[in-house]
C-alpha cells in the first residue's frame, strides 16, 4: 500500500492555526478574528460539519476545516493575505479528487490578484466573512459573482484570465450551475466597467424578473449616458439554441415598463441570436429604448480585448445606429 503523507490535525486554539499551512511569525491575521471562530459560526448552519477524514490523492492527505453534509464539498477558512504554495497544492489536490472547494474569506483577500487568480483556477466558491459587532457570513457563491457584488476592481490581466476560465467552464455542471456561472460572468465583466455599478441580480419586479440591473453612477462621455435614465437592464441567456425573437420582444417590454428610468438593454447570449431576433431589433428602431445583442463571438472578443470598455461602447454604439 502506498504511504500517504497526512497533514496534522490543528487544535483551533492558535490564532494562526490553519490546516496544511506553516505560518510565518509575521503572518497577517486580522486582530480579533480567529479561524476557530469562523469555523464555529459556519457549523451553526448545520450545512457544514467537522470531520477527521482527509482528502487524498494517494500520495498526500489534507484535512479541510469543514465538510459539507453530503461530503461533496470541502471548506477552508482563509484569513491571511497569501495562499501559500503548500496549501495551494492541497487545494488543487482536493479539486482534482472531485471535491468542490469553498473558501471562507474576508474582503481584503479579494483585492490580491494572486489569490483571486488561484481561486479562479481551481473553480472555488466563496463565502464572505464580515466582522462588525459579530461575525456574519454571506451565502456561498461563485467567485465572479462575489467580485461583482462587492464591487471589487481587478487589473486587466486578472480580468481576462478569470473571465476566460469562467467562459471555458460554461458547459460544466447542472443547468442551474451553468446559468449561475454565466450570469456571474456577465455581472463581473459589467462591474469592471468604470461607469457601471451592479445594483441588483435576479431582480423581481411586480411583473417581471431581470437578471442584472446596472446603475450608471459616473459621468463620462460614453454613449450609454442618458440624463434622467440611470439604469441599464441586462439579460443573460445561457441557451444552447439561438435566442429567438420572442425572448427579444419580452426583454423590450421590460425596458418599456420602468418609467423611462432606463433606455438601454444589453442582451447576452452564450450561443447566438436567430435572424428573426435580429430583425425584431430593427422593428424596434423607432422606440426610445435600445437593445444591444451580444452573442458568443462578441463575448469572447470582449473578454480578450485590451480595451474592454471601448469594445463594449462600440458594440452599444452600433446598436444605437441600426
Amino acid at each position: 500500500m502506498m504511504d500517504v503523507e497526512l497533514d496534522p490535525i490543528p487544535t483551533h486554539d492558535d490564532e494562526y492555526s490553519d490546516w496544511g499551512v506553516e505560518w510565518d511569525d509575521d503572518a497577517e491575521v486580522l486582530p480579533g478574528l480567529t479561524v476557530s471562530e469562523v469555523v464555529d459560526q459556519l457549523k451553526k448552519s448545520q450545512e457544514w460539519i467537522e470531520l477527521t477524514d482527509p482528502v487524498s490523492d494517494g500520495t498526500i492527505g489534507w484535512r479541510p476545516h469543514l465538510w459539507s453534509q453530503d461530503r461533496k464539498r470541502v471548506l477552508h477558512v482563509h484569513l491571511v493575505g497569501e495562499i501559500r504554495c503548500y496549501l495551494r497544492q492541497r487545494l488543487r489536490m482536493a479539486t482534482g479528487a472531485g471535491m468542490q472547494v469553498v473558501v471562507a474569506m474576508q474582503l481584503g483577500g479579494l483585492y490580491q490578484y494572486e489569490v483571486v487568480e488561484f481561486l479562479s483556477d481551481i473553480g472555488a466558491d466563496v463565502i464572505m466573512v464580515d466582522v462588525d459587532d459579530e461575525i456574519t457570513l454571506s451565502q456561498e457563491d461563485n467567485l465572479l459573482t462575489v467580485l461583482s457584488d462587492r464591487a471589487v476592481p481587478v487589473r486587466l490581466e486578472t480580468r481576462t484570465r478569470i473571465a476566460r476560465r469562467s467562459w471555458d467552464d460554461r458547459t460544466l455542471g447542472s443547468s442551474f450551475e451553468k446559468g449561475r456561472r454565466f450570469e456571474g460572468l456577465m455581472a463581473f465583466l459589467l462591474g469592471q466597467v468604470g461607469d457601471f455599478r451592479v445594483i441588483e441580480r435576479n431582480f423581481r419586479g411586480d411583473t417581471d424578473e431581470i437578471d442584472i440591473v446596472l446603475q450608471v453612477d459616473n459621468w463620462s462621455a460614453r454613449c450609454w449616458q442618458f440624463p434622467g435614465s440611470p439604469f441599464v437592464l441586462v439579460e443573460a441567456k445561457n441557451w444552447t439554441n439561438p435566442v429567438d425573437q420572442a425572448a427579444v420582444t419580452v426583454f423590450n417590454g421590460k425596458l418599456k415598463t420602468k418609467r423611462q428610468t432606463t433606455r438601454l438593454g444589453l442582451m447576452f447570449a452564450a450561443s447566438r441570436f436567430t435572424t428573426d431576433a435580429k430583425l425584431q431589433i430593427v422593428k424596434f428602431a423607432q422606440d426610445k429604448e435600445i437593445i444591444a445583442l451580444i452573442d458568443c463571438d462578441r463575448i469572447v472578443e470582449w473578454i480578450d480585448s485590451v480595451e474592454p470598455e471601448e469594445y463594449l461602447e462600440q458594440t452599444v454604439r452600433r446598436a444605437m445606429l441600426r
